[in-house]
Order: structure tokens, then C-alpha cells, then sequence
């Protein structure tokens, strides 16, 4: 019987030999039950004053990056994840997320995507000063291609684990994290000591987009 073996050389070395699973192979129920059996643990950490949890993300580099683009692949890779973490002593049990990059709220702007290979999508800042950015009109999030996808994967892992699963809904960046891919690096945080009230104002229009969304 042949071994798995860790790929040492990759950065994200604990998932690169798991498989995708399909949904229907995965029992929710099961994983429901393990995740309510963690529950007052966490609840005990929580009143107390002091103490320790132990969290083991299991997170498969791919679903991290280009194969965020197929979301049935997401899914079974990260089911696969969840069924393997089963097997490890922790406090909290691990999620699914249906990421699909960091770049949402630059969208709502125009930008697009890019991928490069089978890289996580990245974006190129659209403005050159925290003017021109609060000069535009954005669009709400779920009017772009990539606010659609997002909503798309949540229904999707919603209805494939019945909804028996935990789930974080995306991975929303900060808006601060979210302008510094609107503007140019060094303007955006130039801005910062000679308009500190300007960047407010955009930071304030972007939680709104996220809040909203």
C-alpha cells in the first residue's frame, strides 16, 4: 500500500495529497454531529477567564488559488479537508468557504480579474489618488460578475451540504485592505498624513459596499 506523502516543497505542504470528494460521499450529518460535540467547548472558553483552544485549519492550497474558479472542485476539495480534519484532537472544527479572491470590492469599480496560470486572481489599482476614487460611483457588489459568482458559490455549498456545514461566507477584506487595491500603493498611504479625513470618507464608502453586500 503506498503512502501519502506531504510535497515538501510546496508552501502549503499539508493538503497537496488530498482528494476531491463529492458532496454526496460526504455525510453532513456526521460532520454536524462532530461540529455540535466541539460546541461546549468553545462555550466553556468563552466564560472563562482564561484558557487555550485548539484550532488545525486543514486549507488545500488549490482552493486558495485558480481552481477557486470552479466551484464544484472547491467544494470537494474542501469537503475533502473537512473529513480529514475529523481525524486530528482540536477544540473548533474547521469550515467551508467559498473563496474566490480578495479583489470584490475593486469590482464594483470595473476592475476585473486577472489570472495568472493557476494563480489566485489578482487586480491592478484603477486610480492614481483617494480623489479620483471618491470621484467614481461604484456599483453595488452583487452587480458584478464577481459578486454574482460569490452569491452562486454560497446557494451552491448551501445546497450541496444541505446546509449542515459551517461556512464563512467569503473572505472579506478590511476596507482598508480593500482601497489599497483601488490606488496606488504609495499615494494611498501618502494620503493618509496629508488627507487623513479624504481617506475616511473613501473607507466609509467601501464598508458600506461590503455592509451591503
Amino acid at each position: 500500500m503506498k503512502e501519502n506523502v506531504f510535497d515538501t516543497s510546496s508552501p502549503d505542504a499539508q493538503g497537496t495529497w488530498l482528494k476531491p470528494i463529492s458532496a454526496d460521499s460526504f455525510d453532513a450529518e456526521a460532520y454536524a454531529e462532530y461540529c455540535a460535540g466541539l460546541e461546549e467547548r468553545c462555550r466553556r472558553f468563552w466564560a472563562a477567564s482564561d484558557g487555550t483552544l485548539v484550532y488545525r485549519r486543514f486549507r488545500i492550497p488549490q482552493v486558495y488559488a485558480g481552481k477557486c474558479r470552479d466551484m464544484e472542485l472547491s467544494l470537494g476539495l474542501q469537503l475533502s479537508a473537512l473529513k480529514q480534519s475529523m481525524e486530528f484532537a482540536m477544540d473548533i472544527p474547521n469550515f467551508l468557504e467559498p473563496w474566490y479572491g480578495i479583489g470584490m470590492v475593486p469590482t464594483a469599480y470595473g476592475a476585473e480579474y486577472i489570472w495568472n496560470g493557476d494563480l489566485a486572481p489578482a487586480t491592478v489599482p484603477l486610480f492614481s489618488t483617494v480623489e479620483e476614487a471618491l470621484d467614481a460611483q461604484p456599483v453595488p457588489l452583487e452587480e458584478t460578475p464577481t459578486g454574482r459568482h460569490i452569491l452562486n458559490m454560497v446557494e451552491y455549498f448551501l445546497e450541496k451540504t444541505g446546509g449542515k456545514v459551517p461556512m464563512s461566507f467569503s473572505d472579506v477584506q478590511s476596507p482598508l485592505n480593500s482601497a489599497s487595491y483601488l490606488i496606488d500603493t504609495s499615494e494611498f498611504f501618502m494620503a493618509f498624513l496629508e488627507d487623513p479625513e479624504t481617506v475616511m470618507k473613501l473607507l466609509e464608502r467601501i464598508t458600506d459596499l461590503i455592509t451591503g453586500f
